[in-house]
């Protein structure tokens, strides 16, 4: 199968804290390569609240055509 992922941290501190966009890349990549699946594409959202639907990656990933068109 094949996966798109979302990352976000909205604070210095929770980056620094060890929920950083890396981390989060790392354990996802880990988790897909046991499973012998692939990531299509990460999302990312850096620095922007969880609170608000308007965050840029969050909303192209939200946006992707659903036809299986991975470009």
């Amino acid at each position: 199968m094949i996966w798109a992922a979302y990352e976000r941290v909205s604070t210095d501190e929770q980056a620094s804290e060890g929920h950083s966009i890396e981390v989060q890349e790392e354990a996802i990549e880990r988790c897909l390569k046991t499973k012998g699946d692939q990531l299509f594409r990460h999302y990312t959202d850096a620095g922007l609240s969880g609170a608000s639907m308007e965050r840029p990656e969050l909303q192209a990933s939200l946006e992707r055509s659903p036809d299986g068109d991975l470009s």
